[in-house]
């Protein structure tokens, strides 16, 4: 791709982040067979289409076009934010005649994941990652763009609808003893994801909880038991396999390892991996730790203050992160 000189240099363009002006393309040559896809940073660059792929062109800005191919990508595989934004309004305390100021929690994100694959978003404690993934949940509504799920648009759904499509994607959160209903035995947990996406007789429930449990590698026979009676990790299936009950297109992992022994980590980060893989399964997992991160996912989104600053390939982000802040990342990531 020969830039000073206007050149041009045909790619096809398989998704696209953004971040005000600052654009990360996954491209790989056209015509080039086998070849694995690249991440190539453009920045101020125009495009126009020729033929199937684009053609990559590094001398002038057309920002209705960059507009225009932004949409059309961030729309396409099987999940897309256009332009997110979530703020928090400002509050007044009891005591004070001042009101805080608004909170930005997540600033134009725009973000694309692919059929089958899993994203992995990290960032620090209160960068905007889990209030990301709650605005795909529709958990929270976001103040600003639009969220695509297989092409629809679910920020233009009304509550009923939002409800149809629900066991379409489904979270697995932080704390399964929070989550599960205290209530409820495995059975009744399992039981009431089976039914929503469609109705099953005693025998089938039965049978459809029992190879669920053995999916996330517990016992049928602990059916009957109450989330109280369960180790952290054994509640944490659990609440994989209520996720996964409704047959999801999509699964959000927030945060779901942080809370367990290290030893423990490891076998729910395998679960996770093997049930991708089995039912070919898209995910979003959500981590600090990039190192986790890394060891699950196939691509990573880092994010800071609401904005995402780095995206690529898993191995290529580890490798050579190109942001400070990404450095700053893998610099506190313990060593032995």
């Amino acid at each position: 791709m020969d830039g000073g000189n206007g050149g041009t240099a045909s790619f096809a363009v398989i998704s696209l982040v953004c971040d005000d002006e600052l654009f990360w393309f996954r491209v790989a040559p056209e015509g080039m067979r086998n070849a694995q896809p690249g991440l190539v940073f453009i920045a101020g660059s125009g495009f126009s289409v020729g033929g199937t792929a684009w053609e990559v062109r590094m001398d002038v800005l057309i920002l209705e076009e960059l507009a225009r191919l932004g949409s059309c990508l961030a729309s396409e595989g099987l999940l897309g934010w256009r332009h997110v934004s979530v703020v928090f309004p400002a509050v007044q305390g009891l005591l004070s005649a001042r009101k805080s100021a608004p909170v930005v929690a997540v600033d134009g994100v725009s973000l694309s994941v692919e059929k089958g694959e899993i994203l992995g978003l990290v960032g620090e404690s209160g960068c905007g990652k889990s209030t990301l993934s709650r605005t795909v949940m529709l958990l929270q509504k976001p103040t600003e763009g639009r969220i695509f799920l297989e092409g629809e648009e679910l920020t233009a759904l009304s509550a009923s609808e939002v409800r149809k499509r629900r066991p379409d994607f489904q979270m697995v959160f932080q704390d399964p003893y929070a989550s599960l209903n205290p209530r409820f035995t495995v059975y009744a947990t399992l039981k009431e994801a089976l039914q929503s996406r469609r109705k099953r007789t005693f025998a089938q429930t039965r049978d459809d909880v029992a190879e669920l449990m053995e999916k996330v590698g517990l016992s049928p026979s602990l059916m009957r038991k109450y989330p109280h009676e369960f180790s952290g990790g054994q509640r944490q299936r659990v609440a994989i396999a209520r996720a996964l009950a409704p047959e999801p297109r999509l699964v959000i992992a927030d945060e779901p390892v942080s809370a367990l022994d290290v030893s423990i980590q490891s076998q729910i980060l395998n679960l996770l991996i093997a049930l991708a893989r089995d039912l070919s399964l898209t995910m979003i997992f959500i981590s600090h730790d990039l190192s986790v991160v890394h060891y699950i996912a196939d691509r990573i989104a880092v994010m800071r203050k609401g904005r995402i600053v780095e995206y690529g390939e898993a191995d290529k982000v580890f490798s050579s992160p190109s942001h400070e802040y990404t450095q700053a990342l893998l610099a506190a990531v313990p060593r032995l």
